[in-house]
């Protein structure tokens, strides 16, 4: 049940549904084990790269800001480590020009502020909202 929770079938639901048409054509009626399903089902893509992990909102709730800042910067990082530090590069490879580059990576501080892990969100623990008392209404941001 892991496996197919934790994969995202690209096919969208049609692979689902042929998935689930082959476990049951070769085990009518029986619990659906993980001999039923394809050889490499749930393992890394044929390109190498791994199927990322879907996020979940923490019970508990999450800075929604700060994680994304922090997601901003993990991509800064792993783009500007994938080109080997030419920021030039860097920014192409985000789909942005140099000076758009070099501003987001100021604006969060530099270099050596940007995360060298993924940020979960978790991670981010939600601020304290004053949520207020009074009768004055909706405040705009």
């Amino acid at each position: 049940m892991t496996q197919l929770l934790a994969y995202r079938f690209p096919g969208n639901v049609r692979e689902l549904e042929n998935l689930m048409e082959r476990c049951v054509a070769l085990n009518p009626g029986g619990p659906i084990t993980r001999d039923l399903l394809p050889d490499g089902f749930g393992q890394a893509a044929s390109d190498g790269l791994a199927r990322p992990v879907p996020l979940a909102i923490p019970a508990e709730g999450f800075d929604l800001e700060a994680w994304l800042n922090a997601l901003k910067g993990h991509f800064l990082r792993r783009a500007l480590d994938d080109v080997g530090g030419v920021k030039t590069k860097a920014g192409r490879r985000l789909g942005m020009s140099f000076r758009a580059y070099r501003y987001w990576l100021a604006e969060l501080g530099g270099l050596e502020a940007l995360p060298k892990d993924f940020p979960w969100p978790a991670d981010f623990p939600a601020p304290a909202v004053d949520e207020g008392g009074g009768t004055e209404g909706a405040k705009e941001a």
